[in-house]
């Protein structure tokens, strides 16, 4: 199977395809709305893999091992964005780029 590559644009909002028992818990979605915001090494400065004291960080780790991503760590980027649900204020969120669909 291969993956569909995607042009990711800054500030464009995205479906995550990814059905996720964490967003599920986190947002009562399992596939929330993101606005991405740029790719990993862009927004802290370092690949999200060298990052350990992060909470969006942590939180990718988790859902890596939960939902059965390991195999995307090394062969796809890692994006940052901003989950919104009931309401303005946007939750940091960390996504694979084959996880995500236009909206």
């Amino acid at each position: 199977m291969t993956e569909r590559k995607t042009q990711i644009r800054r500030n464009t909002k995205y479906q995550i395809t990814t059905k996720s028992q964490h967003f599920l818990q986190k947002y009562g979605l399992e596939s929330p709305l993101i606005i991405i915001e740029d790719v990993d090494k862009e927004v802290f400065g370092y690949k999200w893999s060298q990052i350990m004291n992060n909470p969006a960080v942590v939180a990718f780790m988790l859902r890596i091992l939960r939902d059965g991503l390991s195999e995307k760590v090394h062969t796809d980027r890692a994006f940052y964005g901003k989950v919104y649900v009931n309401g303005a204020f946007g939750i940091g969120e960390l996504v694979f780029e084959s996880e995500l669909e236009k909206n």
